[in-house]
């Protein structure tokens, strides 16, 4: 069952391969938490859970995906509904209280197929934030372009920028403290 109430929030962090869903995740922890790289896909394919942490008094349980393409949109999908299934859940809603669509800020603009995504998500109730990453290494043109195409796209629909990781030296935006649960502490 899901980790609501007491137990704090569920995040899903989702997006395209390679525009750093798990930079994000490392940034968030300033540590490596979840594997980075560049070429071919490296998380697995799946939900993985990653150890909670607490921004301000929130503890947040995050977990990370696999990386969606136009070809495996469908697939991603009956991966995700297979995992609620296991999880005990029926609905996406009742175990994810957030969905973080991850975009590469470098992008002018979003690939047919994730406009699709993102409207599913949103159609079924789905809380949603779109997070434009590697905001550090695009262009401010190329973040502010996005950004306006996003908002014509999907008018009030939250967006944050990041930056691509903590393998560039970036602390996080605000203090983090890992759950008690949590096997390790950051340094």
């Amino acid at each position: 069952m899901s980790d609501a109430g007491l137990n704090g929030t569920n995040v899903l962090l989702v997006g395209k391969t390679g525009v750093g869903k798990s930079s994000l995740l490392n940034y968030l922890y300033a540590r490596e938490v979840a594997a980075w790289g560049s070429g071919k896909p490296v998380t697995p394919e799946g939900i993985h859970k990653l150890p909670s942490f607490f921004y301000n008094d929130l503890k947040v349980n995050p977990y990370d995906t696999a990386g969606m393409e136009s070809g495996s949109a469908g697939k991603w999908f009956k991966e995700l509904e297979a995992a609620l299934l296991e999880n005990g859940e029926q609905d996406i809603r009742d175990w994810f209280h957030t969905i973080i669509y991850c975009v590469d800020a470098q992008k002018s603009r979003l690939d047919d197929f994730e406009i699709k995504v993102i409207r599913s998500f949103l159609e079924s109730g789905n809380r949603l934030i779109l997070a434009l990453t590697k905001c550090d290494i695009a262009t401010s043109s190329q973040c502010e372009g996005l950004s306006a195409a996003l908002s014509e796209e999907f008018p009030g629909l939250p967006q944050v920028r990041t930056a691509a990781g903590n393998q560039g030296g970036f602390a996080p935006p605000a203090p983090l403290r890992l759950s008690p649960d949590c096997p390790t502490r950051p340094s």
